[in-house]
């Protein structure tokens, strides 16, 4: 489904930037809290920033989670992204987004901010 939209989203002219946040070596480890993931938030950051910087995309594509950790890590890539003026498609493969807002008033002010944020949001 992903390689769908990005070839139709390239094949519309657009320059697509893709950000693979994944955190899990194997599938296992998706949705648990380890250390090493924690240690690998810098240095993804960076690699977005530079891959922003140096490929210069006018749209970028993010799977928008709702697992809580996940959704902190989205709007920190939401917020340099939009430092950057680069357009945002959210891609969502999921639902539960307004428990994720039920969870504390924190929460929910940032889904409201990460669906303002986007300038397009796909669902599957």
């Amino acid at each position: 489904m992903t390689r769908t939209l990005v070839s139709a989203l390239q094949s519309s002219g657009h320059d697509v930037f893709l950000v693979n946040k994944s955190f899990s070596r194997q599938s296992d480890e998706i949705g648990k809290a380890y250390f090493r993931k924690l240690l690998g938030l810098p240095a993804f950051l960076i690699r977005l920033i530079f891959g922003i910087c140096t490929h210069r995309p006018k749209v970028m594509l993010l799977f928008l989670t709702n697992r809580p950790q996940s959704f902190l890590v989205d709007c920190c890539v939401l917020a340099i992204v939009r430092i950057f003026r680069v357009r945002i498609i959210c891609y969502l493969h999921t639902n539960g987004f307004s428990e994720l807002a039920a969870r504390n008033v924190i929460f929910r002010e940032l889904v409201k901010w990460a669906f303002k944020s986007s300038n397009l949001t796909v669902t599957l």
